[in-house]
């Protein structure tokens, strides 16, 4: 990254430690700054202060899910439009309906290759890829 060049900023919303250190490995790689949290609430908490470039959030989380987080996420007017990648071990037709009725993105199923998602990443914020 070039010298006073500001990085974007992804967020990583994932209870899993090692999917967390994937994800911003791969982020980090990709010109990323990469917040990484554990659970809705602190997300939550980061999203009152910072609008990141894009969310990348596990639907499958304790306490409060991740598809209530993608609802919330959609129906707050400052939120909107910051474009969500949601990843999940659930890969049904009926996770991915309900994870893109609620507005989300693009959708990840674990285990993806590093290249497809920082890729997928790029491509809905708007940016080329080093695959294209």
């Amino acid at each position: 990254m070039a010298e006073g060049t500001v990085a974007k900023t992804a967020l990583v919303v994932d209870d899993s430690p090692t999917s967390r250190d994937i994800l911003g490995t791969i982020l980090r790689h990709g010109g990323f700054q990469v917040v990484e949290v554990a659970s809705v609430a602190e997300a939550e908490a980061f999203l009152a202060d910072e609008l990141p470039a894009v969310v990348l959030l596990d639907l499958y989380l304790p306490e409060v899910d991740g598809f209530e987080l993608l609802r919330r996420l959609k129906a707050d007017p400052a939120m909107e439009s910051v474009p969500v990648v949601c990843i999940t071990a659930g890969a049904t037709t009926e996770v991915r309906d309900k994870a893109l009725a609620l507005g989300c993105d693009e959708l990840v199923f674990k285990p993806e290759g590093p290249r497809d998602v920082l890729a997928l990443v790029q491509r809905v914020i708007g940016e080329p890829s080093e695959q294209d």
